[in-house]
């Protein structure tokens, strides 16, 4: 009797790890550009991670999506080059002076349909994005995107460009990253 009893509940706990594991309210609704990494084990909780943005040239990027779930959400563009640097602080200066002196015209909008729900459109990067890393990731966050709820139910679509008014760059890249959920409701940039 207490054999089937305990074989029972280890079915039932496994059933109830996968469930959490899986992050079944999100994933499974997601829809659009972009890889998805969610589940209750990672932190945030919700992630997408959408294809890098050569900001070396002038390009006009839009991508597509729906699903998301309705935790408060952040935008960062987290910025990489492909060149290792020891040191942290010199990659950090050296990242912020070529993105400051390249004069980066960056405009980021989020529509529903038609209808714009948010945007920002600035004459530099720089000026209007705030630039802040993690370790050696380095990225560019905007209050207007930070902390913000999206209707899974709709169909979104995200447009940036971009266009070096200043210096020529070596090749640069932006990549948009949608993320958020879990302990601490998507406010994880600052």
């Amino acid at each position: 009797m207490n054999e089937i009893f305990i074989n029972k509940g280890v079915r039932l706990l496994l059933v109830i790890l996968i469930f959490l594991t899986s992050g079944c309210d999100s994933g499974l609704l997601y829809k659009g550009d972009g890889d998805l990494d969610n589940g209750i084990l990672f932190y945030p909780t919700f992630r997408v991670r959408f294809d890098k943005i050569n900001i070396s040239n002038e390009n006009n990027v839009s991508v597509k999506f729906r699903g998301v779930p309705s935790d408060e959400l952040s935008l960062r563009l987290e910025l990489s080059n492909g060149i290792k640097i020891n040191s942290n602080k010199i990659k950090s200066q050296t990242f912020f002076k070529i993105i400051d002196e390249s004069i980066i015209k960056l405009s980021v909008g989020l529509y529903d349909g038609d209808e714009l729900v948010k945007e920002v459109i600035t004459s530099s990067l720089t000026s209007n994005w705030t630039y802040a890393s993690i370790g050696n990731i380095y990225y560019f966050w905007n209050q207007e995107f930070t902390n913000i709820r999206l209707n899974p139910d709709i169909h979104y679509e995200m447009k940036i460009s971009t266009k070096i008014i200043g210096h020529p760059m070596q090749t640069m890249y932006l990549t948009p990253i949608l993320e958020g959920g879990g302990f601490g409701k998507g406010d994880i940039f600052r």
